[in-house]
């Protein structure tokens, strides 16, 4: 169990090529089944949504400590993103309907 925890919710460590791919295949389904099936709470989907958000940056900063990156990457990265989407709400809101 704390094996399973580590691999989903730690920053720290490092993680092979072939347990990262799998693990996003696994996230991008998940993803895409939030799309089908209908949502009556829209609380529970921000909750799955930011869970998946939080996984997803965790393993993505063990696979930059292969690379010998600093796991900092993920948040800089995260922090343009949401920055560029807020300029493009605020300059095209028709583009980004929320």
């Amino acid at each position: 169990m704390a094996t399973f925890l580590w691999f989903l919710f730690d920053w720290r460590g490092r993680l092979r090529a072939g347990p990262y791919r799998l693990s996003m295949i696994i996230l991008g389904v998940t993803v895409a089944a939030l799309h089908i099936v209908p949502f009556h709470n829209p609380n529970l989907l921000v909750f799955i949504a930011g869970t998946q958000l939080f996984i997803q940056a965790s393993l993505d900063a063990k696979r930059l400590h292969d690379a010998g990156l600093s796991a900092i990457w993920v948040l800089l990265t995260s922090a343009a993103g949401i920055a560029l989407f807020a300029a493009l709400h605020i300059y095209q809101p028709e583009l980004t309907p929320m």
